[in-house]
């Protein structure tokens, strides 16, 4: 039986977030350099709100004010945990509108973001016409964008990864793939001079 796939597989590590001492003028700064719309807000690590740029723009002839006094006026965070199933996170950001939720230890503690595109990646690791197609109207839809999907040879060096590492259940899928004579296909986004690793990675190695 197939384990199902876990927040704790797909969440990003790496998490960019605002100390709740910040003042708006250094959350505008932070944000306009970054590509993100919204932070999780943390105090000694653990996380107690998220910030987004509409929070900032109601407040944006308060510079000085401080992140912890724009928290009091939100509702709690909808938070995910490593071992929620990727399928029950989906429903949360599907339901509430979101695009990520910050994910949290035992204890509190910010450790992680899973993203409606983490969800997606999960989804075409095993690519079928369909889900190809499937993934493709999504993209669309959520993000106003026309995909066009081809089928063609990647050259390896003009790969770049989505992926920080590689997992040893990964390795034994792709040992499995060679055994059987499988030639299971990599999901990549064309840009200008390199493709994007959305998934496949194992298989890239």
């Amino acid at each position: 039986m197939l384990k199902r796939p876990r927040v704790k597989d797909y969440m990003t590590s790496e998490v960019e977030y605002i100390s709740c001492e910040a003042t708006v003028k250094e959350a505008i700064e932070k944000m306009l350099a970054s590509d993100h719309h919204k932070f999780p807000v943390v105090r000694d690590g653990k996380l107690i709100g998220m910030i987004s740029a509409k929070d900032l723009l109601r407040h944006k002839d308060e510079l000085e004010m401080k992140i912890k006094d724009i928290l009091k006026e939100k509702k709690e965070v909808v938070v995910a945990t490593p071992d929620l199933s990727l399928d029950d996170a989906a429903r949360i950001l599907f339901r509430k509108g979101y695009k990520t939720l910050p994910v949290i230890s035992k204890d509190g503690r910010l450790i992680g973001i899973i993203s409606t595109i983490d969800i997606i990646r999960s989804h075409i690791e095993r690519a079928t016409p369909r889900k190809v197609e499937m993934i493709k109207n999504l993209l669309e839809n959520e993000y106003g964008v026309e995909v066009h999907v081809h089928r063609y040879l990647v050259p390896i060096d003009k790969l770049r990864p989505t992926q920080h590492e590689i997992y040893a259940d990964e390795l034994d899928g792709r040992k499995y793939e060679l055994k059987k004579g499988l030639a299971e296909p990599i999901i990549v986004i064309k840009r200008k001079n390199y493709y994007v690793l959305v998934d496949g990675h194992h298989r890239a190695v």
